[in-house]
């Protein structure tokens, strides 16, 4: 596993937390651009101790010609390959975010008159969590009902009227037929009922718009009351599967107030602000070269240093479509199931991801790898037998101090110390732990 620092402060942080782990640290120091001699020196730090430092820096005092120095090869994803191989695990570290956060607002100016919640409580949607106050509102509505009950008597007294001319034009109209009423009387009669008709819609009209008035002032009085709202997620089952999970409610949290009681607001003035625990979000960076093996659902383990020894599971639930232009690394997203709400938003975490797996690998120690003429092998020791072979190999997939080997011949014990000394057919002799030599190890499918 590698853990990638870019800073000497976070290299120092580092080999301290190793320190009080009580683990040893073999460290390699390197101008990179690294080559077969380099790597044997990081093999022997990784055998020889509980963790591996490699340092690549290009140190400018080793350079007199300031030429040789612009032209030096700098390959840093080349020598990240080198160093990882091709293990199945990389760490990376990260952050952990909220999978959800809402900032509460008020809609309407005025003074806070109170405040029921306050930063880690818990809050359902729906809530009532402030209230601000509300005296003008109140007596608004009282004006906006009275202005509906004066559109409503008018709105009767000119139906009542329309009707009395409607009455005095059919009068009217019967009254010219019958040759008594004249032709200007019908007229005026008519005129005065289509008068009528149009004072009943303008008050039918000025009813809808008191209506309307009462709604608004009822809404903004509504909005005195400071309501947690979200949109709801699916409902979660138990872990049998039996049903709802009583204790998986559709809670968030106050991470943080931004205003007490008898705060002056106006609109849309944040309240609070609000996250979701339950599950986390761990962001981490991953670079190019390990993009091709990223893949929704993946899994993911955590650990964080607020609980040593802990191991939290998850899984890969977003990736960022582009790459950040300054590093050439993607947004990756780690979702991690929280119910017990020990992890918290804004930790530093180390995310290890499952970028493959060989479920019938063989595997060695790397201590146990060695390269004659360029070609890189293990000395191997079939069952029974006094003298070694030479088997070629080809790396596979390496998880700390294992690695997956791929060749022909591949079966008894493999040569961990002395290899340098053995030719193919050399005899050797098998020592028991206890004598203090490294014995050899079977190189058997896992």
């Amino acid at each position: 596993m590698i853990l990638r620092l870019d800073s000497p402060a976070a290299a120092g942080d580092w080999c301290a937390e190793q320190r009080e782990e009580g683990a040893s640290i073999g460290f390699v120091p390197t101008m990179g651009a690294l080559h077969d001699g380099h790597l044997e020196l990081v093999r022997r730090a990784v055998a020889e101790n509980d963790r591996a430092c490699v340092s690549v820096f290009v140190n400018p005092l080793q350079f007199d010609d300031p030429g040789d120095l612009a032209g030096y090869p700098r390959d840093w994803e080349g020598d990240g390959e080198l160093l990882q191989g091709v293990g199945c695990h990389m760490v990376f570290t990260g952050t952990l975010e909220a999978s959800a956060e809402v900032l509460v607002a008020t809609r309407i100016p005025g003074n806070v008159e109170r405040l029921t919640v306050d930063i880690g409580d818990p809050v359902e949607n729906g809530q009532v969590i402030a209230w601000i106050d509300d005296d003008e509102l109140v007596q608004a509505v009282a004006q906006a009902e009275a202005d509906l009950a004066v559109g409503q008597a008018t709105l009767e007294e000119a139906e009542a009227s329309a009707g009395l001319t409607a009455r005095a034009l059919a009068r009217q109209a019967q009254l010219r037929e019958e040759g008594i009423a004249s032709a200007a009387e019908l007229e005026s009669a008519e005129a005065a009922n289509a008068a009528s008709r149009a004072m009943v819609a303008v008050a039918r009209a000025r009813v809808v718009r008191s209506e309307a008035a009462l709604e608004t002032a009822r809404v903004r009085l509504g909005q005195t009351r400071i309501v947690a709202e979200w949109e709801r997620d699916a409902p979660r089952t138990d872990e049998d599967g039996d049903g709802p999970d009583p204790g998986a409610g559709p809670l968030r949290y106050i991470a943080e107030r931004f205003v007490d009681v008898g705060s002056v607001v106006n609109a849309s003035t944040p309240m609070v602000s609000l996250v979701a625990l339950d599950p986390v979000v761990a962001v981490v960076f991953v670079p190019e070269r390990d993009f091709s093996r990223l893949a929704v659902d993946q899994r993911a383990s955590f650990t964080t240093d607020a609980y040593p020894g802990d191991t939290f599971e998850g899984r890969i639930a977003r990736i960022a479509p582009v790459f950040r232009r300054t590093t050439r690394q993607v947004r990756v997203e780690l979702e991690v199931a929280n119910a017990d709400l020990r992890l918290r938003p804004g930790m530093f975490v180390r995310a290890t991801l499952e970028l493959d797996h060989a479920p019938a690998a063989t595997i060695v120690p790397v201590s146990a790898l060695l390269t004659r003429e360029g070609v890189e092998g293990v000395f191997v020791l079939p069952a029974g037998a006094r003298t070694v072979r030479w088997v070629p190999v080809r790396r596979g997939l390496r998880e700390g101090d294992r690695v997956q080997v791929l060749g022909d011949g591949l079966s008894g014990a493999v040569v961990t110390l002395g290899q340098e000394l053995c030719d193919d057919g050399s005899e050797v002799a098998v020592f028991p732990e206890a004598s203090g030599a490294l014995p050899a190890e079977p190189a058997a499918p896992r």
